[in-house]
């Protein structure tokens, strides 16, 4: 188990990058699989009626991964299905498959087309939310629900999905030609160090997924309108699949706050160190009886620094899995979180991989 700021050899180059925001994740030495990507925009344009704003409305990019072959027809299946209860007076508006140049379609063992890019509208009392996200979208409001599934592979499907009130449709404008720009700059992108977070016309700024990237905008001025502002909610799930064990990663990034860089590290590096000094004491005096991990302090090379955070060391009533949850603020008002879970065999076998993993991080300005 690695000791608190252990100094590490040269780490080798990586194979190449994948993004989260503004973040660069170095793809590891042994196989992985992206299970999952969740980016919630909560949406605000002004020049509604009256100059009034439009605050409600979320543009959701996620990805999944399937076990088995799905087409993005199937997965348009299952969102309707998912939305026709009797309560939502689902209403099917269109849907097509479509061509694109951007997003290649995929194709089967025979070189026939499996799965292309598909575009699916309904509208709904009320929309479903995905899970820890800010949306109100409640049975009294009537909602529109604009898909646009990109086949990845035969087993990854990406889906932009726009929940908005019909209201919004008449005398609210502005959204419109932001959501057709960001359709327009969606292109399936390698992440490299190079990567810039520049837009192509001013006040936008380029954001970066495992799979794609695309344009955003941003506020003329701070907590301004005509913005996609990301909120706390961005997620990303990685299986490492080693000899040992699949290794599992989770990633968080908390962002719009305006917490400054080294006092939020202060307090990161104050909890974990509390955490693991108190913990097994404030357990056992609510219950004597409980069991207890044995935790370990962590403070692990990162880029421009370190990530802070503890150790549980083989979990017996787990199975014996060694779990690391590290946390560090990377930017004013950014906060990343890492949670890596596994075998103790895995862990321990990949120790040194995952050190050097961590120092590779990249950061786009």
């Amino acid at each position: 188990m690695p000791t608190p700021a252990q100094p590490q050899s040269s780490p080798q180059t990586p194979a190449g990058y994948t993004g989260m925001d503004d973040v660069l994740i170095p793809t590891p030495a042994v196989p992985v699989t992206v299970q999952s990507e969740t980016y919630p925009f909560n949406v605000i344009s002004s020049g509604g009626v009256d100059n009034r704003p439009e605050i409600t409305t979320m543009v959701y990019v996620t990805s999944e991964f399937f076990k088995t072959p799905t087409s993005t027809l199937a997965w348009a299946d299952q969102w309707i299905t998912r939305h026709s209860d009797p309560k939502s007076k689902f209403k099917l508006l269109s849907r097509t498959a479509v061509e694109s140049a951007a997003v290649p379609a995929v194709l089967d063992e025979q070189g026939k087309v499996f799965s292309l890019p598909y575009m699916l509208t309904f509208e709904t009392q009320g929309a479903e939310d995905y899970p820890g996200t800010m949306g109100d979208h409640s049975y009294r409001d009537r909602y529109r629900q604009m898909f646009y599934f990109l086949p990845v592979s035969a087993q990854h499907i990406v889906t932009a999905r726009v929940v908005r009130e019909v209201t919004y449709f008449e005398g609210y404008p502005q959204f419109e030609p932001q959501y057709d720009h960001f359709l327009s700059t969606l292109k399936r992108d390698t992440t490299t160090p190079q990567s810039t977070l520049k837009g192509s016309k001013p006040l936008t700024r380029r954001f970066y997924t495992a799979y794609l990237s695309f344009e955003i905008y941003l506020p003329k001025k701070p907590k301004g309108s005509n913005q996609w502002p990301i909120n706390h909610a961005s997620k990303r799930s990685d299986l490492w699949h080693t000899k040992e064990g699949d290794i599992a990663v989770s990633y968080g990034i908390i962002s719009g706050y305006d917490f400054e860089v080294a006092r939020e590290n202060k307090t990161l590096m104050q909890d974990a160190k509390s955490l693991v000094k108190n913990l097994a004491s404030v357990v056992k005096d609510s219950n004597p009886d409980a069991y207890v991990s044995k935790l370990k302090y962590l403070e692990l090379p990162f880029p421009d620094g370190v990530i802070y955070g503890h150790a549980e060391e083989d979990v017996a009533d787990r199975g014996g899995q060694i779990q690391w949850k590290l946390d560090v603020a990377y930017k004013t008002g950014k906060q990343l979180s890492l949670l890596i879970n596994g075998p103790a065999a895995a862990i321990n076998a990949h120790e040194k991989d995952l050190l050097a993993w961590l120092a590779q991080f990249k950061i786009l300005q």
